[in-house]
């Protein structure tokens, strides 16, 4: 059970630590504007959350069929 929790738990940190950083080094080293690098951000942000959706839509539907996958 503790390996399952630092599992996560370091997961978390560095998905979270990559995501507040990225801000920053686009800014900072990519000379991008800040609104636009908050732009990208959200776009970032928001395809990690959409894509698991799309990704079981078509495992489900092409690759294994609903109850394999």
């Amino acid at each position: 059970m503790p390996m399952l929790f630092l599992t996560e738990m370091w997961e978390r940190f560095s998905y979270y630590g990559m995501r507040a950083l990225l801000v920053l080094y686009l800014v900072n080293a990519l000379h991008y504007e800040r609104a636009n690098a908050l732009e990208l951000y959200a776009i970032y942000t928001g395809l990690v959350y959409l894509t698991p959706i799309l990704g079981g839509y078509l495992a489900d539907r092409y690759l294994a069929g609903a109850r394999r996958s």
